[in-house]
């Protein structure tokens, strides 16, 4: 991930890539840790921590 251009909040969607069908997948941001760090849900419900880079 590169730098945020604005901080996240709770409920944000980060496109992440295309299904089979070509429709657009997203994570949603389900908690923010601070300001460079996230935890997002994936399409399965899969929970992980992002971590914006600099």
């Amino acid at each position: 991930m590169g730098h945020l251009l604005a901080p996240l909040e709770v409920g944000d969607g980060i496109p992440w890539k295309l299904d089979a069908t070509g429709e657009p997948q997203w994570l949603v941001v389900t908690e923010v840790l601070d300001n460079a760090a996230y935890v997002v849900r994936y399409p399965d419900g899969r929970l992980e921590v992002l971590e914006d880079s600099e």
